[in-house]
């Protein structure tokens, strides 16, 4: 039998691939055979973490720290487990989960764990309403690592959350200069601009952004359509959506062209792009596969010229029938779409 360092590891790559159960069959006959292997606790304890069973993921942190390995992680990690607990009205209180995050910024010592754990001190303090901490700490990390741009973005997300936006857009200005090659400072300029609908302003600073424009297409093109649908710009829009249906394959996109070939009366294209959806949804059984499916029973209709025959009919009430139990079963109230399947039908 392997020695434990390298079943630890071999568990730790596993986990790292997504291969939870394995792991844990490996750390489990480990931590049998030497209940005091801390990290083999650990490890066990981020599974669980990562699964949502935070109650059993508090309690191998727990073993780990008593078994000696108290590296800042254990701390960190059992502070977001305790607020998860706490958050779903387990046990627990601030207190106790303020002490977690403060003993994971004390127990870290090269400058990418001080950033990390307090990164997640001062968002548990932003997510429960302690923005004057959460602030506190974003200053503190600015002033304390003065390369770096988090703390800045933590002040950021605090100035949002209290709509400051103007406050955002004045300290983002000061720092332009240090940070305006910065991938998150980047972000967050454009955020601010969306945080308060300035749509096209924001595309204009997006096209002098290379950075973002190439890590972030998707993005910068959704916002397109949102912001030239809203002009009733359809050329524009449209060359958008083509561009994420075609070049990225963004699923939204591709149902929308669905519904543009609709519109414009090409039922031929409108059927294809269906039945594309139909077969790449199919396995998940989505929304999107059953809007699909009702969406193709008036393709069908209006491609036979409003006279289907009785082939495409019987698949046409097949669809129908689909669709209304998916719809009734998913809590979807179905009187409009019955009316309108009735229309054809």
């Amino acid at each position: 039998m392997s020695e434990p360092k390298e079943r630890i590891e071999q568990a730790e790559l596993m986990i790292r691939q997504g291969d939870y159960h394995g792991a844990a069959v490996i750390l489990g006959e480990i931590v049998r055979e030497d209940k005091t292997d801390g990290r083999a606790a650990f490890d066990l304890g981020n599974i669980a973490l990562f699964t949502g069973e935070y109650e059993t993921a508090r309690k191998y942190y727990e073993e780990a720290k008593a078994a000696g390995y108290s590296t800042y992680a254990v701390y960190l990690n059992m502070a977001a487990a305790c607020a998860r607990i706490w958050d779903a009205g387990g046990s627990g209180n601030c207190k106790s989960i303020e002490k977690l995050y403060m003993q994971a910024v004390r127990a870290s010592k090269e400058q990418n764990e001080q950033i990390l754990t307090v990164s997640a001190q001062a968002l548990f303090y932003l997510r429960h309403g302690m923005t004057l901490k959460a602030e506190r700490e974003a200053r503190r990390m600015a002033d304390r690592f003065p390369e770096e741009y988090q703390g800045h973005h933590l002040l950021f997300l605090v100035m949002a959350e209290k709509a400051q936006y103007e406050d955002i857009e004045n300290h983002l200005k000061e720092i332009s200069e240090q940070f305006r090659d910065n991938l998150q400072y980047q972000l967050d300029s454009l955020a601010v601009l969306e945080m308060q609908e300035k749509n096209e302003e924001y595309l204009r600073e997006a096209e002098k952004m290379p950075l973002v424009l190439e890590t972030f297409p998707e993005m910068i093109l959704r916002k397109k359509v949102e912001t030239y649908g809203k002009k009733n710009d359809r050329k524009t829009a449209v060359k958008a959506i083509d561009e994420l249906a075609y070049t990225y394959g963004d699923p939204d996109a591709v149902f929308a062209k669905m519904l543009l070939s609709l519109a414009d009366g090409d039922y031929i294209s409108a059927g294809t792009i269906a039945n594309f959806i139909m077969e790449q949804e199919q396995k998940k059984a989505n929304l999107r596969f059953y809007l699909t499916m009702y969406m193709q029973i008036f393709i069908l209709y209006m491609g036979f010229d409003k006279k289907p025959d009785k082939k495409v009919k019987s698949v046409m009430e097949e669809y129908a029938q689909i669709c209304l139990e998916w719809f009734e079963s998913a809590g979807f109230d179905t009187v409009n779409l019955k009316t309108e399947i009735s229309r054809v039908l």
